[in-house]
């Protein structure tokens, strides 16, 4: 078999009406791609609003896929990076972890996902 597998690094529920999580869902994000993407359901509490911020992936020398998923009030970090020894998972992945650590911090996010 080939491919990558996509690991869940870490996430955290942030809530719809934290303008942290707003920012980071709406501004434009210098030096990354966004995907950004409705999917609403009847019933649901908010717009459906959802977005991908690729961290790393796109350019050619990137081994690994790493990026962030804002749906629901929740931030979700992925990545395709193969894990190190580490007695958590921000430890056993240290390149996604670096790729999200920056962008994170600006929108005063850090702490709270990369617990």
């Amino acid at each position: 078999k080939g491919g990558f597998e996509q690991k869940r690094v870490t996430g955290a529920r942030v809530g719809l009406d934290d303008t942290r999580y707003l920012s980071l869902l709406t501004e434009p994000i210098e030096g990354h791609k966004t995907i950004d993407f409705m999917l609403w359901q009847p019933g649901q509490r908010h717009d459906g609003r959802e977005r991908f911020i690729i961290l790393k992936g796109t350019a050619a020398t990137d081994t690994i896929v790493a990026y962030l998923w804002l749906d629901s009030g929740n931030i979700h970090l992925y990545t395709t990076e193969a894990p190190i020894e580490g007695n958590t998972r921000i430890e056993r992945f240290p390149v996604a972890v670096a790729a999200a650590r920056p962008l994170l911090a600006t929108h005063g996010l850090e702490r709270t996902v990369l617990r």
